[in-house]
């Protein structure tokens, strides 16, 4: 089992006895088409009627994490021959 995967079942072994609801952002938030969806999820959960939601807040960065990086090069290099390895193309895309 890698570090990860302990961080992983240690965290779900610890929010296990905890009501929560799990947001992931990906699949929750980053499609601004998912917000109202996800806010009704969330009203849900928390037993209150829906309203609809809206923000005028507008992302700040570019779809390319490479943009953000100062050494692309030395990170890919890191991670090839890692189980990291299957995350370059998010670098690089």
């Amino acid at each position: 089992m890698t570090k990860l995967d302990k961080h992983a079942s240690l965290q779900s072994s610890c929010m296990k006895s905890i009501p929560h609801l799990s947001i992931i952002y990906e699949q929750h938030l980053k499609d601004q088409s998912l917000h109202q969806d996800t806010a009704n999820l969330i009203f849900n959960y928390l037993g209150i009627p829906p309203v609809v939601v809206n923000t005028n807040m507008k992302k700040q960065s570019t779809n390319r994490l490479v943009d953000g990086i100062e050494n692309p090069g030395e990170i890919i290099a890191a991670l090839k021959g890692t189980q990291f390895e299957k995350y370059i193309k998010n670098i690089t895309n």
